[in-house]
């Protein structure tokens, strides 16, 4: 059951279409009916078929009672609403069930995010207002006030969160900390989007400050069990997920738990050794050469380099990179013998029996490094295509005629259907290198920051190229098709 406060919610009200009975009249003018109302305290509780509604008494003008109509005894049903949805998010609170007439209870809080579908972000600013109000003017209230005040703000910032607007949900869950230092929605979401930020080390503070007010939520478990495993501490982050598992069953939570277990079990023996931006572990005295470590290390340095200036940003922490045996590689990631390296969250390089740093681990290296510094830099929010493009474009590959001739092939018989649902590699690095050559790398590099903020990827290129995806793509083809037909 969906829980509203606040007389901004009028619209909402009025529009409800039930049998209605009394008349509240607002200070500010406006008037709504209601089923049913009475005073809790110094706030007023009305009754709508969608729920309870609770606003401060000093916002009431008068109420105009009239006789109940007879539909008003089938209401009784909805002081029985079903269970809380399973979907609701972490350490958010239940849904609060509609009061029953003449029982007593407190201020109620804001509906948790998973509850407030009914609620437009404009909706919930307007509400805030007003509980911000009511918190100058009614000191006795501050207490309740504030932790209202906190839910809702941390409403919001789930919204713009779910955009991928992390600079403002940030600021939304920074807000609701200083009304409620323990807020757990604002607590959880504020860790979450450090974590998506890449800011490690403010997301471990932040969870740790968070478990000492909630030691037994699961999510803040789960989370410190992720900066753990992103630091490369894979006992520690084990037992976190372990402690949050006995606390609450979840897949998600055993999965990454069962891969770091995996992991743990093949590198345990590894040798580590740090970088400015790196931690690099590998296998002791499995490297086949004496000095392909350090040879690695300093070139990943000096690629991080060129990395940061062509993209204008750098990763916040250092970068985990593993240099596996090739057999203990397939078992950690259960990929094919065909993949030569991986990026998760860490460059995983199957090493195999390399004696020097060869052109081909160098484009492997520099591919991987490629795909942390765009994950990096839209927040994990760049598609795969666009992903995969890059990484092969700065890892120096090139598109032989006989495979470029086949892609022109391909697009020629589409008829217009989408290419990059199922993209080819072939596809993804010749469109990107298309879009780079046509409108510069630096296009990409201000779509990349676009999408940050929550952009799509057609979003974020229409705004740097002035163009629209489609007709980006049909540029492409053409070109594509031009050049082939000349080859021809």
């Amino acid at each position: 059951m969906r829980r509203m406060a606040g007389a901004g919610l009028l619209g909402m009200i009025l529009s409800a279409g039930v049998s209605l009975a009394d008349t509240i009249h607002l200070k500010d003018g406006r008037s709504l009916e209601v089923e049913g109302w009475r005073y809790q305290g110094d706030q007023v509780v009305f009754e709508i078929a969608g729920g309870s509604v609770t606003i401060p008494r000093s916002l009431v003008e008068r109420i105009e009672a009239s006789p109940p109509p007879a539909a008003r005894a089938g209401a009784s049903a909805l002081a029985n609403p079903p269970p809380a949805s399973p979907d609701a998010l972490p350490g958010a609170a239940p849904p609060l069930q509609r009061p029953v007439a003449g029982t007593r209870r407190e201020t109620p809080p804001l509906p948790p995010a998973a509850a407030s579908g009914s609620l437009s972000d404009d909706e919930m600013r307007e509400t805030l207002e007003i509980l911000k109000r009511d918190l100058r003017e009614q000191p006795r209230r501050r207490e309740a006030d504030a932790r209202e005040i906190a839910r809702g703000l941390s409403v919001l910032a789930d919204s713009a969160a779910g955009r991928r607007d992390l600079s403002t949900a940030g600021s939304l869950y920074r807000e609701a900390l200083t009304y409620d230092p323990r807020c757990l929605p604002a607590l959880l979401g504020l860790s979450g989007n450090y974590l998506k930020e890449g800011k490690d080390l403010y997301a471990r503070a932040q969870i740790q400050e968070g478990l000492v007010s909630h030691p037994k939520d699961p999510s803040l478990h789960d989370l410190l069990g992720t900066v753990y495993y992103r630091e490369e501490n894979l006992p520690d982050a084990i037992s976190e997920w372990e402690t949050s598992l006995s606390l609450r069953s979840d897949p998600r939570v055993a999965a990454r738990l069962e891969k770091a277990r995996r992991e743990l079990a093949v590198s345990r023996d590894f040798e580590g050794t740090e970088a400015p931006h790196f931690t690099l572990r590998y296998e002791g005295g499995g490297l086949s050469g004496p000095d392909i470590g350090a040879s690695i290390r300093d070139y990943l340095e000096e690629k991080h380099r060129d990395l940061s200036e062509r993209f204008q940003f750098a990763p916040p922490g250092p970068i985990v990179t593993i240099l596996y045996p090739s057999r203990e590689f397939h078992e950690m990631t259960r990929l094919p013998a065909s993949v030569s390296g991986l990026f998760d969250g860490k460059i995983r390089i199957p090493i195999g029996g390399v004696k020097v740093l060869n052109p081909e681990i160098r484009a492997v290296l520099v591919h991987e490094l490629t795909h942390a510094f765009v994950s990096g830099k839209t927040a994990g929010n760049c598609p795969r295509w666009l992903q995969e493009g890059l990484a092969q474009m700065l890892e120096g590959r090139s598109l032989p005629a006989s495979e470029e001739r086949g892609l022109a092939r391909d697009l020629a018989a589409s008829e217009g259907r989408s290419w990059y649902d199922t993209f080819t590699y072939a596809s993804a690095l010749s469109f990107t290198r298309y879009l780079s050559e046509r409108f510069g790398f630096s296009a990409l590099v201000e779509a990349l920051d676009g999408m940050r903020e929550g952009l799509t990827a057609e979003e974020a290129l229409r705004g740097t190229t002035r163009e629209d995806f489609a007709d980006l793509q049909k540029g492409w083809m053409d070109d594509l098709l031009k050049k082939f037909s000349e080859r021809s």
